[in-house]
């Protein structure tokens, strides 16, 4: 972030080890595309195979020197003056000038696990296009009444900076800050209480309709009674190796799911598939469930009675 013209007026750039992974990982793929190429251009006989891959080389080469002109001179992503919040999108040429007395409300939306922050505006036709080449500005009739850019984008050592201009300068007393920055310790405390009857309940509901669709899988085509005994075990094992599996990490990713606005059935697929894997394995991970739940259990009784 950099302060010049005015120090009202801030600079806040993208970060460059991001730009640099970028370009390292892009010349890392031409590197082993190249040969590759070659050997379809000089074996194939197909002359479209032959046009699509030196077209592909030629798409990751120029993608690579666009990071690598970004890298050699960098330019600012936002720019915050008295009046206007400037959006400079990376891929684009054209900045986006918004005028704070335009704007309704700053705020977080998370969307396929990208945070994004939404500039809520008073009227769709208040966002306006600075062209690069010049300085006037020329109105646009946006379809949306909200303009956006990418959190992770903005300078790690930057970021607290930022937040807390957005929200002074947008007249919104720390909203943003709030939705970046939540209290994690009120979160970990919710996290424990999460853990009680009703929770062990729903476990169990889980655990059956798991142990059908594990029997249709396992038990009926070989007709073992190991596997019949082992599926009743883990039935009884999922709700305590559940437990431990949320308390580390399942309900952080359950709470991230719940902000997202753009996820994928895919996504929910693969949860349903980590958990009957884990069906699978609370023979193992279960008595450790067990162990955290008598100790929670106790230590809650101790609370309570002292």
């Amino acid at each position: 972030m950099e302060h010049q013209e005015s120090p009202e007026t801030l600079y806040f750039y993208s970060s460059k080890i991001k730009l640099f992974i970028l370009f390292f990982f892009m010349l890392t793929l031409i590197v082993l595309a190249i040969p590759l190429g070659l050997v379809f251009i000089i074996d194939d006989h197909i002359i479209v195979t032959r046009i699509w891959t030196v077209m592909a080389i030629l798409l990751f080469v120029c993608f690579l020197i666009i990071v690598f002109k970004k890298l050699l001179h960098p330019k600012p992503y936002l720019i915050l003056t008295d009046d206007t919040l400037t959006i400079c999108p990376p891929a684009r040429k054209k900045m986006h000038s918004i005028a704070w007395s335009d704007i309704i409300s700053i705020a977080l939306r998370e969307v396929s696990f990208n945070k994004f922050i939404h500039i809520y505006l008073r009227d769709q036709d208040k966002l306006h296009i600075q062209v690069t080449q010049g300085e006037q500005y020329v109105s646009t009739s946006a379809n949306a009444t909200y303009d956006s850019f990418v959190w992770s984008l903005i300078k790690r050592k930057d970021r607290r900076e930022l937040v807390d201009e957005l929200d002074r300068r947008a007249g919104q007393r720390s909203r943003l800050k709030n939705q970046l920055y939540p209290n994690v310790q009120r979160e970990q405390k919710s996290n424990n209480r999460r853990i009680n009857r009703d929770y062990m309940l729903k476990s169990y509901g889980y655990s059956l309709i798991l142990a059908i669709v594990a029997i249709f899988l396992f038990v009926i085509p070989d007709s073992s009674s190991v596997d019949t005994l082992y599926v009743i075990v883990s039935f009884i094992l999922y709700p305590f190796a559940k437990a431990i599996y949320d308390v580390l990490i399942g309900f952080k990713i359950k709470d991230k799911l719940e902000k997202q606005s753009g996820v994928t059935h895919f996504l929910y697929t693969f949860m349903y598939i980590c958990h009957l894997l884990l069906f699978l394995f609370s023979f193992y991970v279960g008595p450790i469930g067990i162990l955290y739940v008598l100790i929670k259990t106790a230590i809650h009784t101790f609370k309570k009675n002292k």
